[in-house]
């Protein structure tokens, strides 16, 4: 069986690292053969809200977002092929020089001549799945509202 403390954490507060508590459900009767931290590997992951959206100017499937991520007077430009984006979502930014699930670096770059400062994830792309966000849309960009 699978375990989550975040899960866990709904029902009972348990204070100890998860190293402690593996030992100690050892030690009550329940084997833990592993324990894993699921998001290690991520880094410079964000939520963020589409502020406008317009066509790249030379892609008929591409779109240019302006993306708020915490700083809504400096929102970032990330240019996209996800169809299932609108403006006012919320979504998995993957900002420039952050980590993805199997050490996938995203840096900032230039598709098509113009200028992307990340990426939209998908839940697949953050080793995740509807199990984990049930009402997430998870085709394309993930849709966290």
């Amino acid at each position: 069986m699978i375990l989550s403390r975040k899960w866990l954490n709904e029902f009972v507060s348990v204070d100890v690292n998860d190293k402690e508590f593996a030992e100690a459900m050892t030690l009550s009767g329940s084997k833990v053969e592993v324990t894993e931290d699921l998001g290690s590997e991520i880094s410079n992951v964000v939520v963020g809200k589409i502020l406008s959206m317009e066509r790249h100017p030379d892609s008929d499937h591409m779109w240019v977002c302006q993306i708020c991520v915490g700083d809504r007077e400096n929102p970032i430009q990330i240019v996209t092929g996800a169809w299932n984006v609108h403006v006012g979502d919320m979504v998995p930014v993957a900002k420039h020089k952050s980590t993805l699930p199997g050490g996938k670096k995203i840096e900032k770059g230039k598709l098509r001549g113009v200028v992307s400062n990340g990426m939209l994830c998908g839940l697949y792309e953050l080793n995740l799945d509807e199990r984990d966000f049930p009402y997430a849309e998870v085709i394309a960009a993930a849709i966290l509202n």
